[in-house]
């Protein structure tokens, strides 16, 4: 039930395609090509630290990684993602 991925429709920007393994309807195997993408995306600021002594400005932007898929089951399109953040938490 996973839908092939489409560059510009499902995920934007600099992508990595997954290919997967998958079972037709006769139980016969297939490689279903882009079924999964992962990419980089922006999450806003990480820290910022200001000091005054010296008068020097650090700021880092935090970043996250995305993987995701699709799927229809029966008239419902379903949307699978999963963020990965810089601190280890899923």
């Amino acid at each position: 039930m996973v839908n092939q991925l489409q560059l510009g429709c499902d995920c934007l920007g600099a992508i990595t395609y997954f290919d997967i393994p998958a079972a037709d309807d006769f139980g016969l195997p297939y490689v279903m090509t882009n079924a999964v993408c992962m990419r980089e995306e922006g999450y806003g600021m990480l820290w910022k630290h200001y000091e005054s002594r010296s008068s020097v400005l650090e700021m880092r932007r935090s970043h996250r990684l995305v993987t995701r898929f699709f799927c229809a089951v029966t008239n419902y399109d379903c949307g699978f993602f999963w963020y990965l953040y810089q601190d280890g938490t899923i």
